[in-house]
């Protein structure tokens, strides 16, 4: 099977922005439904550690077609080396129901970063079937807030699955396990922020430092949690006995630490939050020669900015026979380009042609 890697998420991972280091800014704090962290069990049996399902059929309009599929949403039960229950983790899987070949059909694994976000931002605002209705770069209109289908959904290219970082959503530590064992850069993957420039709003302290917080928080933050609720228990048939955490809150915990690949020096360390995770980027692009990588990048992100992307990816020190799998697209919006109306429609096509790339080399 033909490899290939797109950073933020997907069996590819689409990195929407980066720091220099490949790095990670905390969620906006205004959005944040924190987890509370799990104690430990006295024991464990088999009700803690069930694992739940609920599939449903749909059909959504996407490009001229009509699309035929499964919603599937469960846990599953994550074990240790021996065996022992960890965590329940909650997934979202959408499969097309009318493909004849399974072997030919792509499938994308997808989950926000953060660290300790949800993947509520990603599952409502950019590729799932439906999606949170949002006024483009200003503050979403009051409750009730609108569930639409989503015409710029990647179904029609790729079957996809929407995870849940252990502490968010429905995912949850179990038995003797903690949450905190799954937060860290060797226990996760890369994390990036999400800010976006567009958004304004008012500071009450004009002579403060720092700014109270980011106004794309609040300005989008109620209606994507409000909306994902709403779909896991009406459409979904799912969560309804559950609490959905939008984020773990676990960014002043997060353990930075990161081992350098193949045990050498780390380039540019010292920074405990900028883990420099260009080595293992390099290293896996030479180990497969048919790794792709797409940067997607937005012109208003001061989270991840575009041009410490750029300057990251033209100096992996990569062959040029190699630095040519990288490509970089762009957008007039922030981190979050999906709630830009139009660059939602450019990252669905920019992606899509990704896996057209990809799947036929």
């Amino acid at each position: 099977m033909k490899k290939s890697l797109s950073f933020c998420a997907v069996a590819m991972i689409f990195l929407f922005g980066q720091s220099a280091r490949v790095a990670a800014q905390a969620p906006a704090p205004e959005r944040e439904a924190r987890a509370p962290e799990a104690k430990p069990a006295e024991k464990c049996d088999a009700a803690i550690t069930k694992e739940e399902s609920s599939v449903t059929d749909h059909t959504i309009r996407i490009g001229g077609q009509t699309i035929p599929y499964k919603a599937t949403a469960s846990t599953t039960l994550l074990k240790n080396d021996k065996g022992d229950p960890t965590g329940l983790l909650y997934s979202v899987a959408y499969t097309r129901s009318d493909v004849k070949d399974l072997t030919q059909r792509p499938v994308s694994f997808l989950y926000n970063g953060g660290p300790g976000s949800a993947t509520m931002w990603l599952h409502m605002g950019a590729f799932g079937p439906r999606r949170a209705f949002t006024v483009d770069g200003t503050f979403t209109p009051p409750a009730p807030y609108k569930l639409v289908d989503n015409s710029e959904s990647l179904l029609d290219k790729t079957d996809l699955v929407f995870i849940d970082a252990m502490g968010t959503g429905y995912s949850h530590a179990v038995c003797k396990a903690q949450e905190k064992h799954f937060y860290g850069i060797e226990n996760a993957g890369l994390t990036t922020g999400r800010i976006d420039a567009r958004f304004t709003g008012y500071t009450y302290d004009l002579l403060q430092e720092n700014a109270q917080g980011d106004p794309e928080g609040p300005a989008v933050g109620g209606a994507f949690t409000a909306l994902i609720n709403a779909y896991n228990h009406d459409e979904l048939k799912f969560g309804k006995d559950k609490v959905y955490h939008n984020t773990a809150g676990v960014f002043g915990s997060w353990n930075w630490t990161r081992r350098p690949a193949g045990g050498g020096q780390q380039r540019g360390g010292g920074f405990p939050g900028a883990p420099n995770v260009e080595t293992d980027l390099a290293q896996a692009m030479i180990t497969n020669p048919k790794l792709l990588v797409q940067v997607e990048n937005g012109y208003y992100d001061f989270a991840t900015p575009f041009f410490a992307t750029e300057f990251t990816m033209e100096h992996l020190g990569l062959p040029e026979a190699l630095q040519k799998n990288i490509k970089e697209d762009y957008y007039n919006a922030g981190h979050m380009m999906y709630l830009h109306d139009e660059d939602r429609i450019n990252l669905h096509n920019q992606i899509a042609g990704f896996i057209d790339r990809a799947t036929h080399q």
